[in-house]
């Protein structure tokens, strides 16, 4: 703190209208230090930037007319508070369960942010936005909203060759999805794939899914059920056998932010499902192989923003819960199976963008890991080999054990068109599993590159319908004596979005 001549010692500090119970606190190294002109306004600034810190954007501390003779430093608070919440148009909602502030309350940009990330994640409201007007009375402001101006439903239809050739490699998607079905910024989605060839009696895949989310402030409820059903021939000593299963899922789940800033935001989530499976062989039912487990998940994730680079993390706990299943199944090897299922979950990624010259550039780095803490039935095993962990296999055969970790990284270069913007890519990914499934398989670890091109093409048609793709080639760099697989392997998506 700066010497001033004269100067004055400080025995006290008040605090008028204070309504911050850190401030006092953040303010009391001042007690006991020598205060003159230059002082009293470094502490005058260092006390609002606090308030700016922390989200207070409206609130200010002045410095009244006193003498500091006493040795009492008086400051007046003065605090910002939202006088109305005010849209200038019509909404699709009710904002409050998206905004977690309303009128009088202390005016904080951590809740107008918050109001934000619940909005724009529907596609409607993508381009909302909040504007700060001044009140009426001194520290009061209006927080004005302006509505997003998209539609709001959307319906998406894709292909893509990302299926097995048992159950049919071409596959074909579809999904609807409309904001605010009950006017509280919640948004419902439904989707379903199923292979291409419907007249194969031999083989094929489907599935629906529906999921729900709806906003509480700091807060994210969601609900999912989803259902799918496969079938595939497979020899047999005197004639083919026809192996199907079917598979159904309900889960709920509770999500909240439970610290931000304008760098940084750490959340908790919960999840309770519900699994159902069974399996036929000729339509003839495999009790060995029906599931009917309760479990849940808990973990927290923390993004962290440093400059233009996004980092994430996260951890998990996922367990079955043995007292409320009906059917555990089995684990073979494991004759003396309870039913109990534990599982460590963690990732980590990284989004660096750059830029050489004027073109733009993106780095992203992928790491997750699942260990398994307790024997595991197959449908929770990790897995490798599919274009989603260690890219480069054509995804017929793949490595799959208790436990294991993946490692992704990706440059794109971003480059600008007429109709859009197209991302050339080449990615490097490396995986590994391991347990006691591992000891089957014919080796445990995978490697694997791929160059590609993504985007999309702006809609130049009556119906507004824009065109994503992504093409790409694999090629395997690392695989155990025997895993066979295509070399390239072509894999394509294309979908529509009207």
């Amino acid at each position: 703190m700066p010497i001033d001549n004269p100067c004055f010692p400080i025995k006290e500090i008040a605090l008028e209208d204070n309504t911050f119970g850190w401030l006092a606190r953040f303010l009391q190294p001042v007690v006991g230090q020598c205060v003159g002109k230059t002082a009293l306004k470094q502490i005058q600034d260092a006390a609002n930037n606090a308030l700016i810190e922390r989200g207070y954007v409206t609130s200010r501390i002045l410095v009244p007319t006193q003498t500091l003779q006493s040795g009492t430093l008086r400051l007046r608070v003065v605090p910002g508070r939202i006088s109305e919440v005010r849209a200038d148009k019509p909404t699709i909602g009710w904002l409050r369960a998206a905004l977690p502030t309303s009128d009088g309350v202390l005016l904080n940009q951590r809740d107008i942010d918050q109001g934000l990330e619940n909005l724009r994640r529907l596609q409607s409201q993508s381009d909302a936005t909040f504007d700060i007007a001044p009140g009426l009375n001194p520290g009061d402001s209006e927080l004005v909203f302006h509505p997003g101006t998209g539609k709001r439903w959307h319906a998406v239809l894709g292909t893509d060759n990302a299926g097995l050739d048992s159950t049919g490699r071409y596959e074909l998607s579809g999904s609807f999805t409309f904001d605010s079905p009950f006017h509280l910024y919640d948004q419902l989605q439904i989707a379903g794939t199923t292979n291409a060839n419907f007249g194969a009696s031999d083989k094929g895949n489907q599935s629906v899914s529906a999921n729900y989310s709806v906003p509480i402030g700091y807060s994210m409820l969601t609900l999912s059920a989803s259902r799918s059903r496969y079938k595939q021939t497979v020899a047999g000593f005197d004639a083919p056998i026809e192996y199907s299963g079917v598979q159904s899922q309900l889960q709920a789940g509770l999500s909240g932010v439970i610290y931000r800033n304008a760098h940084a935001r750490t959340e908790l989530h919960g999840n309770l499902f519900h699994k159902i499976s069974r399996n036929s062989l000729d339509g003839v039912d495999l009790p060995v192989q029906h599931r009917d487990i309760i479990g849940y998940e808990l973990g927290i994730a923390h993004r962290q923003y440093i400059g233009d680079v996004v980092l994430d993390g996260s951890l998990a706990w996922r367990a079955s819960l043995p007292g409320l299943s009906s059917n555990s199944g089995t684990v073979v090897g494991t004759p003396d199976f309870d039913g109990k299922t534990q599982i460590e979950l963690a990732s980590l990624s990284a989004q660096v963008p750059f830029k050489i010259g004027d073109q733009t550039f993106s780095y992203q780095f992928g790491w997750n890991m699942q260990n398994a803490r307790t024997p595991l039935t197959p449908s929770d095993y990790f897995t490798i080999g599919t274009r989603y962990a260690v890219r480069g296999f054509d995804q017929q055969l793949t490595l799959a054990a208790e436990s294991g970790w993946v490692v992704s990284n990706e440059l794109d270069w971003y480059v600008p068109t007429p109709v859009g913007t197209q991302a050339l890519y080449a990615g490097i990914d490396t995986g590994r599993v391991r347990g006691p499934a591992a000891q089957y398989l014919l080796g445990e670890t995978l490697a694997g590159a791929v160059v590609g091109v993504r985007g999309n093409l702006a809609p130049k048609n009556v119906l507004g319908a824009a065109l994503n793709y992504d093409v790409s080639l694999g090629f395997p760099l690392s695989r155990p004596q025997g895993f066979k697989t295509s070399s390239p392997t072509l894999l394509f998506q294309v979908s529509t979005l009207f």
